[in-house]
C-alpha cells in the first residue's frame, strides 16, 4: 500500500496543483471578511472547487491500483492483473483470463458511475470579474517545520530514495551496458512525447463537450474514454495486436501503433486535469469573444485555452513519464 501510494501520488498532486492555480483568491478572502475562520473558509469555499480534481485523481488512483501489474508482481501480491497475467502466460485456455478481465471491468465501471454521479450539475466558474492577483502568503509560525516535513515526505520517499537505489545499482553495471540504457531512454521518449500530444489533442474536444454541452451522449463518451485505462494493460495490448493483425496489418509492430495504443490507454489521465481546469473557466468570456466576431475555434484558443493551459500541461505530463 505504501509503494502504490507513492507511485500514484502525482495523479492527485498534478491535478490539484492545476486546480489551486485556477482558483480566485478573492473568494476565500471574502469568506474571511464575513467572519469565517481559516479552516472553515477553506472547507466551505476552496474545497468544493477542488472536488473535480480530487474525484478525477481518486478515480485514476483507483483504476491504476486495480490494473497495476509491475508493482504487485514484484511484491508477490496477487491482484486481478497479476492473476490475468498468470492465466495468459501459463494456461492453455484463455477463457478464465478473459472472465477475470471482465470482472475487473465491472469494478472499474462502478467507479466511473460514482465519479460521474458526484460531478453531475457541478458549476464552478466565476460569475463576476474575479481577481487577477496571487493569493496572499500566510505565515505558518510554529507549524512551519511540520508543514515542510509533510511536503518533503513524498519527495524523499517517492523520488530521492528510488533515485539513490537506482544510481547505486547502476554504479555496478559495466560501462558497455550504458549504451543499451541510452537507447532505451531514446526509444521511451520517442514513444512518450507523441503519445502525450495525441492524448491531449483527444482530451481537449472531449472535455469541452462534457463541460460546455452536458448531455447523456457526452457523459457516455466520457465514460467510454476511461475504458482504455480500465482494461488491464495486457488484455488491452493483446486486443490491439489482434485488431492490427486482422484489420490494419501495416500497423503491426510499428511505432505508430504503440503511440496510438498509449494515447488511448492514457486518455483518462489527460482528461481529468483538462476537465477540472475547464470547469473553472467562465463560459461568458467565450460568449463575449463570439459576439465580437470570433469564430468558435478562435474564441476557444484565444480566450479559453490560455486559462486552462495548466490543466493541459498537467494532463500531458502523465503520458510523457507514466509509461
Amino acid at each position: 500500500m505504501l509503494v502504490l501510494s507513492f507511485i500514484t501520488y502525482p495523479y492527485l498532486f498534478l491535478s490539484l496543483r492545476a486546480a489551486f492555480l485556477g482558483l480566485d483568491p478573492s473568494l476565500e478572502e471574502a469568506a474571511r471578511t464575513l467572519g469565517q475562520k481559516p479552516l472553515a473558509a477553506f472547507f466551505r469555499v476552496v474545497f468544493p472547487q477542488l472536488l473535480p480534481a480530487l474525484l478525477s485523481g481518486y478515480l485514476l488512483v483507483g483504476l491504476h491500483v486495480l490494473g497495476e501489474f509491475g508493482t504487485v508482481s514484484l511484491l508477490r501480491y496477487e491482484t486481478f492483473s497479476y492473476a490475468i497475467y498468470l492465466q495468459y502466460n501459463a494456461a492453455f485456455d484463455r477463457v478464465y483470463a478473459a472472465w477475470l478481465a471482465l470482472f475487473l471491468l465491472l469494478l472499474t465501471g462502478g467507479l466511473l458511475f460514482l465519479e460521474g454521479l458526484f460531478l453531475r450539475r457541478l458549476a464552478l466558474a466565476r460569475t463576476g470579474k474575479g481577481s487577477g492577483r496571487k493569493a496572499r502568503a500566510v505565515r505558518l509560525g510554529p507549524w512551519a517545520p511540520l508543514a515542510y516535513l509533510l511536503a518533503l515526505t513524498p519527495v524523499l520517499l517517492a523520488l530521492v530514495l528510488p533515485f539513490y537505489a537506482l544510481f547505486h545499482l547502476a554504479s555496478r553495471f559495466p560501462r558497455e551496458s550504458l549504451q543499451g540504457l541510452y537507447e532505451a531512454l531514446f526509444h521511451s521518449a520517442l514513444a512518450a512525447f507523441p503519445a502525450a500530444l495525441l492524448s491531449v489533442g483527444m482530451a481537449l474536444p472531449l472535455a469541452y463537450l462534457v463541460v460546455r454541452h452536458p448531455s447523456f451522449a457526452s457523459s457516455l463518451l466520457e465514460r467510454l474514454a476511461y475504458l482504455g485505462y480500465a482494461i488491464p494493460p495486457l488484455a488491452f495490448a493483446l486486443a490491439w495486436i489482434f485488431f492490427s493483425l486482422r484489420s490494419l496489418p501495416f500497423l503491426y509492430g510499428n511505432l505508430a501503433l504503440l503511440v496510438l495504443v498509449l494515447a488511448f490507454h492514457l486518455l483518462a489521465e489527460t482528461l481529468g486535469p483538462v476537465q477540472s481546469a475547464l470547469r473553472q473557466v467562465p463560459k461568458r468570456l467565450e460568449e463575449a469573444a463570439r459576439t465580437l466576431g470570433e469564430t468558435p475555434a478562435r474564441a476557444f484558443f484565444r480566450v479559453t485555452f490560455p486559462l486552462l493551459w495548466r490543466g493541459v500541461a498537467a494532463g500531458g505530463a502523465w503520458p510523457s513519464w507514466g509509461r
